[in-house]
């Protein structure tokens, strides 16, 4: 008896931009003195958990920078000079995450008023402590990379 194993070493990439601080502390038990770095890596642990829900994701790294968001798609009330994090990860599956004509709407659907903890290193001022995917508030977007 032969048993086959399939083992797709092909990722798909993905790109993640948010004016959410998601810093990854790797800070994972909490004390006063180091209260930021905890609520910046619930935040990070928040990212991980919701890319996680259909797949299971490669993170392939995360870096912060600021620069004027003109050149971002974020909602249309944010304006000039932001810190922006961007996260690259990876899946196995193609269009794990499509939903109808849209290859990112089932992430944008899972990331939909999902609380993050605001007030932290992030120069963005958000209507409510939660992630927009959309609209005029949106402070987190996906684009696919190249593969």
């Amino acid at each position: 008896m032969a048993i086959n194993i399939f083992v797709n070493n092909q990722l798909y990439h993905y790109q993640g931009y948010t004016l959410v601080d998601i810093t990854p502390t790797r800070q994972i038990t909490y004390s006063a003195e180091k209260e930021l770095e905890r609520n910046q890596q619930r935040n990070w642990e928040t990212i991980q958990q919701i890319i996680s829900l259909r797949t299971q994701p490669t993170i392939i790294s995360t870096t912060n920078t600021i620069a004027d968001i003109s050149n971002y798609q974020f909602g249309i009330n944010y304006t000039g000079q932001h810190k922006i994090w961007t996260f690259t990860f990876g899946v196995d599956y193609k269009d794990v995450y499509t939903e109808g004509p849209d290859v990112l709407g089932l992430l944008k659907y899972d990331f939909k008023i999902t609380p993050v903890i605001i007030n932290l290193t992030e120069t963005a001022k958000f209507k409510n402590p939660i992630f927009y995917p959309s609209g005029p508030w949106n402070n987190i977007y996906f684009k696919t990379l190249a593969t």
